[in-house]
């Protein structure tokens, strides 16, 4: 090999040595920030009230103007945030998840007017999910140990959130949540809507993965609204539908379980109100007029 080869080689070997080093020194701040987060993270003995007040300051190095940048985080009945927070219109949240039960969230908000980047999106979601494993592993110690051994439940510790919960209440908020969206973009008078309903498993608390989201719509337009309302949500269901398989691993066909009522269903009393809707005023209203107000 000649010398000229030799050099190119070693050049070739530099520039992308180079690259590395650049796209490492972009991520400075955001590595700095896992890492300072990791080690608080990992002392395991330490209180979970101190633990959350420590990465208050943590948080704040992985965003691009941390003077700025002031951290909420709530935990079941507890709230802890950086002095001087206050939800400003430049905000970022995310869900703190445990054993797939919402149970908190982390708001970040910058004081002064300032935007925020992409990558601090999902930097907040990493964090979320860094926080909400380790509160899941110092639940499901405890949970063992409180499990082991044990045949009478009839006591539980007073401290029995430190417990993980036997039930799942991720899918029903996420469904609850995305019929306030939907409900939210929905133009009444376009398509005829007097008001809409969140009713069935989300309403109940009780969704698990594979379940429907049900909501009724208490319809007073034409056929031809009554039409662009079912296409309408058949293209929300759609969407719900694949997302809900890529999260869960369940197939649901058509997600959303549309129920279109009008004035006559309930005046005769039949066949779904009376059966699945025998109390109008059990429904929770996400828009539009109340059915006790017609």
């Amino acid at each position: 090999m000649n010398s000229l080869a030799q050099f190119r080689i070693m050049d070739e070997k530099n520039d992308s040595i180079n690259i590395v080093l650049a796209r490492l020194k972009e991520r400075e701040k955001e590595l700095r920030c896992i890492y300072e987060i990791s080690e608080i993270l990992s002392d395991s003995l330490l209180p979970i009230e101190k633990l959350l007040t420590s990465l208050l300051d943590a948080i704040p190095i992985g965003w691009q103007f941390p003077v700025n940048c002031k951290v909420q985080i709530s935990y079941e009945k507890m709230v802890i945030q950086s002095a001087g927070f206050v939800e400003t219109e430049w905000m970022q949240q995310a869900d703190l998840v445990i054993d797939n039960n919402i149970s908190g969230k982390i708001k970040i908000c910058y004081t002064a007017n300032s935007q925020f980047l992409p990558e601090e999106q999902k930097l907040l979601q990493s964090i979320s999910e860094m926080i909400g494993a380790s509160i899941f592993h110092r639940k499901l110690k405890t949970t063992i140990n409180f499990l082991k051994g044990r045949t009478d439940f009839k006591e539980i510790p007073d401290a029995g959130n430190s417990l993980l919960k036997a039930t799942n209440d991720m899918h029903w908020q996420w469904r609850m949540r995305m019929s306030l969206i939907i409900a939210g973009k929905i133009d009444l008078e376009k398509f005829g809507i007097t008001g809409i309903y969140l009713i069935g498993s989300a309403k109940d608390a009780t969704s698990g993965p594979g379940s429907s989201l049900e909501i009724m719509v208490h319809f007073h337009g034409t056929e031809k609204q009554k039409l662009l309302l079912s296409t309408y949500i058949e293209g929300w269901s759609f969407g719900l539908t694949e997302f809900n398989f890529a999260q869960t691993g369940y197939r649901v066909e058509n997600l959303i379980d549309l129920h279109i009522i009008k004035d006559n269903d309930f005046r005769q009393s039949n066949n779904y109100t009376s059966k699945k809707f025998p109390a109008e005023r059990q429904a929770i209203l996400l828009k539009g007029e109340s059915i006790g107000n017609r």
